[in-house]
Protein backbone atom coordinates (compact mmCIF):
# COMPACT_ATOMS: atom_id res chain seq x y z
CA UNK A 1 0.00 0.00 0.00
CA UNK A 2 1.12 3.60 -0.42
CA UNK A 3 2.49 5.52 2.60
CA UNK A 4 -0.13 5.21 5.35
CA UNK A 5 -0.98 7.89 7.89
CA UNK A 6 -2.18 6.37 11.20
CA UNK A 7 -4.89 9.03 11.52
CA UNK A 8 -5.87 9.76 7.90
CA UNK A 9 -5.03 6.50 6.12
CA UNK A 10 -4.25 7.26 2.48
CA UNK A 11 -6.26 10.49 2.32
CA UNK A 12 -3.04 12.55 2.45
CA UNK A 13 -1.58 10.67 -0.52
CA UNK A 14 -4.84 10.87 -2.47
CA UNK A 15 -5.25 14.60 -1.77
CA UNK A 16 -1.72 15.26 -3.06
CA UNK A 17 -2.39 13.24 -6.22
CA UNK A 18 -5.78 14.90 -6.83
CA UNK A 19 -4.13 18.32 -6.54
CA UNK A 20 -2.04 17.39 -9.61
CA UNK A 21 -5.14 16.64 -11.71
CA UNK A 22 -7.59 19.08 -13.31
CA UNK A 23 -10.21 20.23 -10.81
CA UNK A 24 -13.00 18.46 -12.72
CA UNK A 25 -11.16 15.13 -12.96
CA UNK A 26 -13.28 12.20 -11.77
CA UNK A 27 -12.27 10.31 -8.64
CA UNK A 28 -11.92 7.16 -10.77
CA UNK A 29 -8.48 8.46 -11.76
CA UNK A 30 -7.20 8.05 -8.20
CA UNK A 31 -6.31 4.32 -8.26
CA UNK A 32 -4.33 4.72 -11.48
CA UNK A 33 -2.58 7.83 -10.16
CA UNK A 34 -1.58 5.89 -7.02
CA UNK A 35 -0.24 3.06 -9.17
CA UNK A 36 1.72 5.46 -11.39
CA UNK A 37 3.23 7.36 -8.45
CA UNK A 38 4.06 4.24 -6.46
CA UNK A 39 5.10 1.65 -9.07
CA UNK A 40 6.66 -0.50 -6.37
CA UNK A 41 3.12 -1.38 -5.24
CA UNK A 42 2.56 -3.51 -8.31
CA UNK A 43 -0.80 -3.92 -10.00
CA UNK A 44 -2.79 -4.80 -6.89
CA UNK A 45 -2.70 -2.79 -3.69
CA UNK A 46 -4.68 -1.78 -0.64
CA UNK A 47 -6.18 1.73 -0.38
CA UNK A 48 -7.62 3.12 2.87
CA UNK A 49 -9.86 6.17 2.32
CA UNK A 50 -11.48 6.21 5.75
CA UNK A 51 -13.68 8.07 6.73
CA UNK A 52 -14.87 8.81 3.16
CA UNK A 53 -15.00 5.24 1.88
CA UNK A 54 -14.40 1.73 3.21
CA UNK A 55 -10.96 0.21 2.66
CA UNK A 56 -10.54 -1.32 -0.77
CA UNK A 57 -8.28 -3.67 -2.62
CA UNK A 58 -7.45 -2.13 -5.99
CA UNK A 59 -7.01 -4.82 -8.64
CA UNK A 60 -5.07 -3.86 -11.76
CA UNK A 61 -4.05 -7.34 -12.83
CA UNK A 62 -6.37 -9.17 -15.25
CA UNK A 63 -5.25 -12.46 -13.72
CA UNK A 64 -6.22 -11.33 -10.22
CA UNK A 65 -9.58 -10.03 -11.47
CA UNK A 66 -10.17 -13.41 -13.13
CA UNK A 67 -9.37 -15.18 -9.86
CA UNK A 68 -11.77 -12.97 -7.90
CA UNK A 69 -14.58 -13.15 -10.45
CA UNK A 70 -14.26 -16.69 -11.77
CA UNK A 71 -12.15 -18.99 -9.60
CA UNK A 72 -13.24 -17.71 -6.19
CA UNK A 73 -16.51 -15.91 -6.75
CA UNK A 74 -16.70 -13.39 -3.93
CA UNK A 75 -19.79 -11.65 -2.66
CA UNK A 76 -20.65 -8.37 -4.34
CA UNK A 77 -19.88 -5.12 -2.56
CA UNK A 78 -22.76 -4.45 -0.09
CA UNK A 79 -23.16 -0.85 -1.22
CA UNK A 80 -23.84 -2.10 -4.76
CA UNK A 81 -26.94 -3.87 -3.45
CA UNK A 82 -28.04 -0.74 -1.57
CA UNK A 83 -27.52 1.47 -4.63
CA UNK A 84 -29.31 -0.80 -7.11
CA UNK A 85 -32.20 -1.92 -4.86
CA UNK A 86 -34.47 1.13 -5.50
CA UNK A 87 -34.09 0.63 -9.25
CA UNK A 88 -34.39 -3.13 -9.64
CA UNK A 89 -35.10 -4.61 -6.21
CA UNK A 90 -31.80 -6.42 -6.86
CA UNK A 91 -33.40 -8.49 -9.62
CA UNK A 92 -30.64 -7.60 -12.09
CA UNK A 93 -27.54 -9.36 -13.34
CA UNK A 94 -25.30 -6.71 -11.79
CA UNK A 95 -26.29 -7.39 -8.19
CA UNK A 96 -27.45 -11.04 -8.43
CA UNK A 97 -25.31 -13.75 -6.89
CA UNK A 98 -25.11 -17.52 -6.73
CA UNK A 99 -27.44 -19.78 -8.69
CA UNK A 100 -29.75 -16.95 -9.75
CA UNK A 101 -26.81 -15.06 -11.27
CA UNK A 102 -25.58 -18.22 -13.04
CA UNK A 103 -29.03 -18.83 -14.54
CA UNK A 104 -29.36 -15.31 -15.96
CA UNK A 105 -25.71 -15.11 -17.02
CA UNK A 106 -26.29 -18.25 -19.12
CA UNK A 107 -29.24 -16.50 -20.79
CA UNK A 108 -27.08 -13.49 -21.73
CA UNK A 109 -23.91 -15.44 -22.69
CA UNK A 110 -24.85 -15.97 -26.37
CA UNK A 111 -25.15 -12.22 -26.89
CA UNK A 112 -21.54 -11.79 -25.77
CA UNK A 113 -19.98 -14.64 -27.72
CA UNK A 114 -17.02 -13.67 -29.90
CA UNK A 115 -18.81 -14.94 -33.01
CA UNK A 116 -21.88 -12.81 -32.37
CA UNK A 117 -19.85 -9.72 -31.43
CA UNK A 118 -17.88 -9.97 -34.68
CA UNK A 119 -21.13 -9.75 -36.66
CA UNK A 120 -21.77 -6.38 -34.99
CA UNK A 121 -18.39 -4.85 -35.93
CA UNK A 122 -19.39 -3.55 -39.40
CA UNK A 123 -22.31 -1.58 -37.94
CA UNK A 124 -20.17 -0.19 -35.15
CA UNK A 125 -17.52 0.83 -37.69
CA UNK A 126 -20.17 2.56 -39.82
CA UNK A 127 -21.42 4.60 -36.84
CA UNK A 128 -17.84 5.45 -35.89
CA UNK A 129 -17.08 6.61 -39.45
CA UNK A 130 -20.06 8.97 -39.28
CA UNK A 131 -18.78 10.27 -35.94
CA UNK A 132 -15.32 10.83 -37.45
CA UNK A 133 -16.85 12.75 -40.38
CA UNK A 134 -18.62 15.05 -37.95
CA UNK A 135 -15.36 15.61 -36.06
CA UNK A 136 -13.52 16.36 -39.31
CA UNK A 137 -16.20 18.92 -40.18
CA UNK A 138 -15.70 20.68 -36.86
CA UNK A 139 -11.92 20.56 -37.34
CA UNK A 140 -12.19 22.13 -40.80
CA UNK A 141 -14.47 24.88 -39.43
CA UNK A 142 -12.10 25.34 -36.46
CA UNK A 143 -15.12 25.86 -34.26
CA UNK A 144 -15.67 25.10 -30.61
CA UNK A 145 -18.25 22.41 -29.94
CA UNK A 146 -19.47 20.21 -27.13
CA UNK A 147 -17.70 16.87 -27.43
CA UNK A 148 -19.96 15.21 -24.86
CA UNK A 149 -23.06 15.70 -26.99
CA UNK A 150 -21.32 14.07 -29.97
CA UNK A 151 -20.03 11.13 -27.96
CA UNK A 152 -23.44 10.67 -26.32
CA UNK A 153 -24.99 10.53 -29.80
CA UNK A 154 -22.36 8.04 -30.96
CA UNK A 155 -23.08 5.86 -27.93
CA UNK A 156 -26.81 5.88 -28.58
CA UNK A 157 -26.30 5.21 -32.31
CA UNK A 158 -24.07 2.20 -31.58
CA UNK A 159 -26.46 0.86 -28.93
CA UNK A 160 -29.39 1.33 -31.29
CA UNK A 161 -27.63 -0.48 -34.11
CA UNK A 162 -26.44 -3.33 -31.86
CA UNK A 163 -29.75 -3.85 -30.04
CA UNK A 164 -32.05 -3.38 -33.01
Amino acid sequence: MPPHNPLFGHIVVVARLLAQLPTDAHAFYVPDQVRRNYPELGQNYYLDLWPFAPPMLVLGSPDTVRQVNQEHVLHKYPQLHAFIRPLTDNLDILSMEGEMWKKWRAVFNPGFSATHLMTLVPGIVKETETFCQILRGHAEEKDIFEMKALTDNLTMDVIGRVVL
